[in-house]
């Protein structure tokens, strides 16, 4: 089954948490994280993080995996990239309060960018 990481489709123009988490709590077995950027102006760069947090409210989120790319990227084009769980292998999960989420770590995107994450566990 698929879930949102992100709260839908974000427009971001400035580092920070993407709105949106995900409870990992129940995590067991094998899952994929998809990172989705769907618009990105020619010339803009951004880079993004998934992080985990084992007490839930990410005071001690750590980095999984982190993504940089750049513009142009167009709706009708695009681009994801993908983790799968032995990837991440110490991605924290399957406990109480584990939670993961999207953060941009850099930004030079003016107009905003589009990006959406999801889970298939």
């Amino acid at each position: 089954m698929r879930y949102p990481i992100t709260t839908g489709s974000q427009a971001v123009n400035a580092a920070g948490p993407v709105a949106g988490t995900f409870d990992a709590s129940q995590l067991t077995g094998d899952f994929t994280i998809d990172l989705n950027i769907t618009q990105l102006a020619a010339g803009k760069t951004m880079r993004v993080a998934v992080e985990d947090s084992a007490t839930g409210d990410f005071t001690d989120a750590l980095t999984l995996a982190v993504w940089s790319f750049a513009g142009p990227v167009l709706p009708a084009a695009t681009i994801t990239h993908s983790w799968r769980r032995y990837e991440l292998s110490s991605a924290r999960v399957g406990a109480a309060n584990n939670k993961l989420r999207v953060n941009v770590t850099s930004c030079a995107a003016t107009p905003a960018a589009a990006l959406d994450a999801e889970i298939d566990c």
